[in-house]
């Protein structure tokens, strides 16, 4: 876990929805602790809902479609993040997506995921009611999965790449004549 993640903000959202809105709910934390982010140990520890987070460490490749697809939704929190591969996958499974506008989520994943600020855990918590109460917005989701897959497969990756090359080759070629 690194401090661009935002999992103290995640905690505090999530105590907001045990507490205030009174949600029968547990948050899975996927990814290796090294205790090295004191924060995230330290809102964990000073939840009053801390039983109903649960650590799980690494988690494998081949674990992950298991998790994603026995969950309510995926909370992606951070303040940056790189491409967002994880909220594919989760859509992929059928699992709603709730995440940070700040992010590249918006633009991989347009409306098929639900943003909020992540600067504001009353904010985050709201979003993630919703989604956990909305089953139209979970239809939908999985209805539009495939297309998202397509646009995003390994197939299409490869093609623009080679794209990429033979542009970048002919660019070459015309600086040379």
């Amino acid at each position: 876990w690194r401090d661009h993640k935002n999992i103290p903000g995640l905690v505090r959202a999530f105590s907001i929805l045990k507490e205030n809105y009174k949600m029968d709910l547990q948050l899975v934390l996927g990814g290796e602790n090294t205790h090295q982010y004191k924060d995230i140990d330290k809102a964990i520890v000073e939840s009053c809902v801390k039983s109903d987070i649960m650590q799980t460490g690494f988690i494998p490749d081949n674990v992950l479609p298991i998790l994603y697809s026995g969950a309510e939704a995926t909370v992606i929190p951070s303040f940056v993040e790189g491409f967002g591969l994880h909220a594919i996958e989760s859509i992929m499974c059928g699992t709603p997506v709730v995440g940070s506008k700040t992010t590249s989520l918006p633009e991989v994943v347009g409306d098929l995921a639900i943003y909020f600020d992540p600067h504001d855990p009353e904010d985050i918590a709201k979003k993630i009611k919703r989604v956990l109460e909305d089953s139209i917005f979970k239809k939908i989701v999985f209805e539009k999965r495939q297309k998202l897959a397509q646009k995003y497969s390994w197939k299409n990756c490869a093609i623009k790449t080679l794209e990429i090359y033979k542009n970048t080759q002919n660019e070459k070629k015309k600086k040379n004549k």
